[in-house]
């Protein structure tokens, strides 16, 4: 098996895992009402702060792995 090949293997099997996670998982954030527009605001500005936070992690994370 290449490098490449080997690759696409674990992604793969990494995105079966994520499938699973997420269909056996409850949902930490409950769905917003559609017809409030402000929920919705809401909601969108609670996930990017969530996101940027990841972000931050992760760069850390890489920039520790970098030297």
């Amino acid at each position: 098996m290449t490098r490449i090949e080997s690759a696409i293997a674990r992604i793969d099997g990494a995105l079966a895992r994520i499938d699973a996670a997420q269909h056996s998982a409850p949902s930490t954030h409950p769905a917003p009402d559609p017809t409030d527009a402000s929920s919705l605001a809401s909601a969108h500005e609670k996930l990017r702060g969530e996101v940027d936070s990841a972000l931050v992690e992760i760069d850390a994370l890489i920039a520790d792995l970098e030297g």
